[in-house]
């Protein structure tokens, strides 16, 4: 993302979730944070949906299923939020939360404290725009962070963040458009803040995973043309040995697909960007706790 500009691809996903899966909207709040114009293509699907069911199967096949894949990524990531808060955790951490609106719609944080970090430029401009929506269900503190140059742990602990209290945190379409150095970075920042039992959620990338070089390079090129370029790529054990490097055993690592079955969603059309996989995992014990 270019300095001082607000990202594309957080707008993408957001419209994405006010299509919903099945006709059934997940965000409610899209239209409004995303504004004009692809609020109003969100306002144009609804008034669509309400005459005909089809209208939001033209939404999918438009999108070539990219609606799909990123509503069945926000719907899993739910669940797992949801999961958390069954489990007594009461602070959610959403690491470069876009225009993120969990904390107004997701009836499992109502009461929890939900930290929304981000990039100054994205969170400026969400900020602007949700003073339109109604009030949030969750507490929610806005950490403004450049990730890989200033400190998320100080500044997450400044806005009252506390590291002795278990967390969910959710760090949902980023990895992928960050060095390795970065992402390092947050990982070990996310170690220092991780209570024992905190849950942590990312999505990432694999290489090359229809196995075609052609397709790769579309891929990558696609998204060098909003500059935006994805430069990070991980296998399965990959990612699995690095989160176990800074304390976190992945329980759950799934695609598009294996979410579709999670969601009862037939014949989903985001099955074909199986590159990009969610890994969820819990934060052990320290060595010497062990």
């Amino acid at each position: 993302m270019r300095e001082g500009r607000k990202s594309f691809t957080a707008a993408i996903v957001s419209l994405a979730r006010g299509f919903g899966l099945k006709g059934e909207i997940i965000d409610p709040h899209a239209e409004t944070l995303l504004g004009r114009p692809l609020g109003t293509v969100l306002t144009l699907h609804r008034r669509a949906l309400s005459l005909t069911p089809l209208a939001h199967q033209a939404a999918r096949w438009l999108s070539f299923g990219f609606a799909d894949h990123l509503a069945l990524r926000t719907f899993v990531i739910d669940r797992l939020v949801e999961r958390g808060r069954e489990e007594g955790i009461t602070q959610c951490v959403l690491l470069g939360a876009g225009l993120d609106a969990r904390a107004y719609r997701l009836e499992a944080l109502r009461g929890a404290r939900v930290f929304e970090v981000d990039h100054p430029a994205t969170q400026s401009d969400k900020l602007e725009r949700a003073e339109a929506l109604p009030p949030p269900l969750a507490e929610i503190v806005h950490i403004a962070v450049d990730f890989g140059k200033d400190d998320l742990v100080g500044s997450l602990i400044r806005g009252g963040f506390d590291p002795s209290e278990r967390s969910i945190i959710v760090w949902e379409g980023v990895t992928m458009y960050l060095p390795i150095e970065a992402i390092r970075g947050s990982l070990a920042a996310i170690e220092e803040l991780a209570a024992e039992g905190s849950l942590l959620t990312l999505s990432y990338s694999v290489p090359n995973p229809a196995g075609s070089r052609v397709g790769e390079y579309i891929r990558d090129g696609l998204f060098r043309l909003i500059e935006e370029p994805m430069v990070s790529y991980f296998t399965r054990d990959e990612l699995a040995a690095l989160l176990r490097e800074y304390g976190f055993e992945v329980f759950r690592d799934g695609n598009s697909r294996d979410f579709a079955v999670d969601a009862g969603l037939h014949n989903p059309l985001g099955t074909i960007f199986l590159g990009e996989r969610v890994a969820m995992a819990k934060k052990l014990p320290a060595p010497h706790d062990r």
